[in-house]
């Protein structure tokens, strides 16, 4: 009998500002970090995790083949090693992949195995969000960082802008509410861009919360 694995669902970004990238995501709605982050009990004027965009696209329902798909992912990313025929299929023409749209590292084996899509696909360039330093530097000691692979730290303080990433991160993605920072994210596609994608030498990004 012949068992089959499943392989990780990709995410196809057209029309958002992610247009033309593709994503591979899983569920922020049942990662105990997410959750957590959620819940701290600051003001959603000072804390990125209050006005959380992927718990606020779940909770309203709009797209009802979404979770069920970033559960899945959840749930093959995380719990052991992928196999050659679970890598996700890109589409050829996608140049840009982001890695966690929503959600972020559940454990160390979630973060391996997204290393293992990353040496799979050579022709890609891939870029990580994470705010979980504890499981991304560890790894990278033990671990040589990709070289089509950028690592964005993303500061969940916001109107705290922080220049200098964490090691092993190559940049900090900052949230400001009002004006006095120089934004350099300012809605413009990624794909126009490609600030956070690229050995840009930029280490700060900042954008607006909307």
């Amino acid at each position: 009998m012949v068992i089959m694995l499943a392989q990780v669902k990709v995410s196809n970004m057209d029309g958002t500002k992610l247009d033309k990238f593709q994503a591979v995501s899983t569920n922020t709605r049942t990662n105990e970090f997410c959750v957590k982050m959620k819940h701290v009990k600051k003001p959603k004027d000072e804390w990125i995790c209050k006005v959380c965009y992927s718990h606020k696209t779940l909770d309203n329902g709009v797209y009802p083949a979404l979770e069920p798909a970033l559960q899945h992912n959840s749930d093959v990313l995380s719990t052991a090693p992928l196999q050659p025929e679970q890598m996700p299929k890109f589409k050829k023409r996608v140049e840009y992949i982001r890695l966690s749209a929503h959600g972020d590292l559940i454990n160390e084996m979630h973060l391996d195995n997204l290393m293992k899509i990353v040496e799979a696909n050579p022709d890609k360039n891939f870029a990580l969000w994470s705010k979980r330093v504890t499981i991304v530097r560890p790894y990278f000691k033990k671990h040589k960082i990709p070289s089509n692979l950028q690592l964005v730290w993303s500061n969940p303080v916001v109107n705290k802008v922080v220049n200098i990433p964490p090691a092993p991160f190559h940049r900090v993605f900052n949230n400001v509410t009002h004006k006095g920072y120089q934004e350099n994210c300012t809605g413009q596609k990624c794909k126009d861009c490609l600030l956070c994608y690229t050995n840009s030498g930029v280490s700060t990004i900042i954008e607006k919360v909307k």
